[in-house]
């Protein structure tokens, strides 16, 4: 039987704190997005955002970034011209 040792971390530890740390990640990221979207979105709808980002770990962030995601646009603007 091969020696285990005990101080080291085992695949599902190390598995589990991966997807911990990129679940908070992502729903930090997603809820600063959602702060600087808040103006265009009415209050109902920025607290539903907050419930799903919040009460659906890593799938709840990856929808508002799918969803309200807006691409920056390479070059200078219309505007700008």
């Amino acid at each position: 039987m091969p020696q285990v040792n005990p101080l080291a971390p085992a695949v599902p530890d190390i598995a589990w704190s991966v997807a911990t740390v990129l679940a908070v990640g992502l729903a930090v990221l997603a809820l600063a997005l959602l702060a600087k979207a808040g103006r265009r979105l009415t209050t109902m709808q920025a607290l539903g955002w907050v419930v799903v980002i919040l009460l659906v770990p890593i799938v709840g962030p990856l929808l508002w970034l799918l969803v309200n995601h807006k691409p920056v646009r390479e070059g200078r603007s219309r505007q700008e011209q």
